[in-house]
C-alpha cells in the first residue's frame, strides 16, 4: 500500500474507530443510569441501529472520496474505490457486520469527436456467495452483450466498450447480476462527453447486522478533466 493510500484509508479508520468508541460510551451510560436491564437492552438495540445507519452513510459518502483521491494521487480509480469497499468490508466484519454487494466500475479517457475509445468496465462481488451471471450491455454496442459465469467472492471481472461518438451524448450501460437468491437489474447513465474523461460507478451495498439490513444503490459520478 502507497504512502497516499495509508493517508486515505487512515482517515476512513478514524471515523469508524470513532462510532465504535460512541457505541461503547452510550452502552456504559445506559447501564449506570437505567434500571431494568431489558430497559437498558432495548435502549441499546436502539442506539447501535441509529449508529450502524449513520456508519452506512458514512461508507457510502467515502465511495466517491476514494474516487477523487485516485485523481488527485494519480492511482486508478477502479482500483482505489474498490479497496476501501474492502477495507469497509474486513472492518464491519469484525463487529459482527457483514457488508456486502457488487460494484460495477466504467471509466474512459478524453474524448474526441469520430474516434474510436475504451470505456472500461469492471464488476467487482463482495457478497459472500459466487454471482452466478453477470450480463453487461452499452447502448451503443450492436453486438451481443458481454457475460460472465461464477463470479466468485472477492473476485472482479473486466470488459471493453469501443466509443465512437460525433458529438456529447448520455449512454446507457445495463447491468444485470444473479446470485443464488436474487436477481438484479440496473441501467447506468454514463455521460459521454467530447473532451473529457469521466468515471461512473454503480454500486450495489448492503450492511446486515443482528440488528436489521441497510441497502442501496446507487450511481456516482465523477469528472476527472
Amino acid at each position: 500500500m502507497t504512502k497516499e493510500n495509508r493517508k486515505s484509508s487512515g482517515a476512513s479508520k478514524g471515523q469508524m474507530f470513532l462510532i465504535g468508541s460512541i457505541i461503547v460510551v452510550v452502552t456504559l451510560v445506559l447501564i449506570r443510569t437505567s434500571i431494568g436491564v431489558g430497559d437498558v437492552l432495548e435502549k441499546k438495540k436502539f442506539l447501535e441501529s441509529g449508529l450502524e445507519r449513520l456508519e452506512f452513510a458514512n461508507i457510502r459518502g467515502e465511495v466517491p472520496k476514494s474516487a477523487f483521491n485516485a485523481i488527485n494521487y494519480t492511482q486508478n480509480m477502479t482500483n482505489v474505490t474498490n479497496a476501501f469497499v474492502s477495507f469497509a468490508e474486513n472492518r464491519l466484519s469484525g463487529r459482527t457486520i457483514q457488508l456486502d454487494g457488487v460494484t460495477v466500475t466504467s471509466a474512459y479517457g478524453t474524448l474526441a469527436a469520430d474516434s474510436d475509445r475504451p470505456l472500461n468496465v469492471t464488476f467487482y462481488n463482495f457478497f459472500d456467495v459466487d454471482v452466478s451471471r453477470v450480463v453487461l450491455n452499452l447502448s451503443t454496442n450492436y453486438g451481443a452483450p458481454v457475460s460472465f459465469t461464477d463470479v466468485p467472492p472477492g473476485a472482479t471481472r473486466s470488459t471493453q466498450f469501443t466509443l465512437n461518438l460525433a458529438s456529447s451524448q448520455n449512454l446507457s450501460l445495463w447491468v444485470f447480476y444473479e446470485t443464488q437468491s436474487e436477481k438484479v437489474t440496473g441501467n447506468v447513465t454514463i455521460p459521454a462527453t467530447i473532451g473529457k474523461t469521466k468515471f461512473v460507478g454503480y454500486f450495489d451495498l448492503r450492511m446486515v447486522s443482528e440488528r436489521g439490513t441497510i441497502r442501496d444503490r446507487f450511481v456516482e459520478t465523477v469528472d476527472v478533466n
